[in-house]
């Protein structure tokens, strides 16, 4: 038999999916389907929406029985246009958050991919969720009676974080993190290779401040789960969801669900030292450089770059971009900032990019 929804909602722990299955009942228990070798429950449809969950077998993204593996074999199973994660997290800032708040990714911060020196720096890209799926959220929001609800960056890691000097650590490398959990690197990883669209939702169950263990743990889980839970039932069901053509609306060669970054380029030494001297030019101070790489990439000079002389941290930041695949990203961010600097238009001729 073949299976296919439009929605697949993805949890990790049985709290999470216990509220996902409280919220969205029907009246009737959900059928579950075994599909190489993950159960799905089929959740009926909700305002026209399929849906159907997945608890993945294990905690974070990596490794066997992960986010990143479920989600992938999800994807496989029953061909959503979109995958939702829906859960528990930890907040960021106990004096502006209250537990059971629920958290929308804009942005994931990954963070387990370092480069260890004098100073941490992050190597791993900052992804985008899908414009279509926050779109609905933030509409959503206008009508909604529930807890707060926060949109930023998130941050993920294999972690289990419950330290307080830990999580203040990962708040220098991401200043506007709104909090932070583990499955979300392998939800976009899975779902950027698919051209699935994707989005996070969570809400705060705790602080990572060495308090997880508390007697009322489990409470403040289970209300976290189910405000995040019905906060995705109301996203759903506010409006029609259309993010699945019929059959005779889709076309042979359909366009990816949301933007795919350019394909990288190689540059030599000498290119490399090119466009570290139109760098400087354009933005001769460090100010100037960290509001276009703000602005054009929407990441933190300090944080990918570290500090030091002017040219010491362009070099970093190039060093950087190869690493994670986003040099034609800040090249082309770059140009876009001082679109009247001829060096970086003359750089950009040489190597190609239009």
């Amino acid at each position: 038999m073949t299976y296919q929804t439009d929605i697949l909602l993805v949890t990790a722990t049985e709290i999470e999916s216990q509220a996902v299955l409280n919220v969205f009942a029907s009246g009737t228990p959900p059928a579950p389907h075994e599909i190489d070798g993950l159960v799905y429950f089929d959740l009926g449809r909700l305002h026209q929406a399929g849906l159907f969950l997945l608890q993945s077998p294990k905690m974070g993204s990596s490794g066997l029985g992960a986010a990143q593996q479920s989600v992938a074999k999800g994807i496989q199973a029953l061909h959503p246009s979109a995958v939702i994660m829906v859960g528990i997290a930890f907040g960021m800032n106990e004096t502006k958050q209250q537990l059971g708040e629920v958290l929308v990714s804009e942005w994931l911060r990954p963070y387990d991919l370092q480069r260890v020196g004098k100073k941490i720096i992050l190597r791993d890209s900052k992804p985008d969720a899908s414009s279509t799926l926050l779109s609905r959220c933030k509409n959503a929001k206008l009508l909604w009676q529930g807890a707060k609800v926060h949109f930023g960056v998130i941050l993920s890691g294999d972690k289990l974080v419950d330290n307080l000097d830990y999580r203040q650590q990962l708040q220098k490398f991401e200043p506007e993190a709104i909090g932070g959990e583990m499955e979300g690197r392998g939800l976009y990883t899975a779902c950027q290779e698919a051209r699935v669209d994707w989005i996070l939702v969570k809400a705060i169950c705790d602080w990572a401040d060495g308090n997880k263990n508390n007697p009322d743990k489990d409470k403040h889980q289970q209300t976290a789960a189910e405000n995040a839970a019905r906060f995705v039932r109301h996203a759903l069901e506010f409006t029609p969801y259309h993010g699945k053509a019929t059959a005779e609306e889709e076309s042979p060669s359909p366009a990816p669900v949301f933007p795919v970054r350019a394909l990288e380029i190689a540059v030599n030494r000498q290119q490399q030292e090119a466009f570290e001297s139109a760098l400087i030019k354009a933005f001769p101070t460090k100010a100037a450089l960290e509001r276009m790489l703000m602005h054009q990439m929407g990441e933190n000079l300090e944080a990918v770059a570290g500090g030091g002389a002017l040219r010491d941290i362009a070099f970093q930041l190039i060093q950087w971009a190869s690493s994670c695949g986003r040099l034609v990203e800040l090249i082309r961010g770059a140009r876009s900032e001082n679109p009247g600097n001829s060096e970086l238009q003359v750089f950009c001729r040489q190597i190609g990019i239009e």
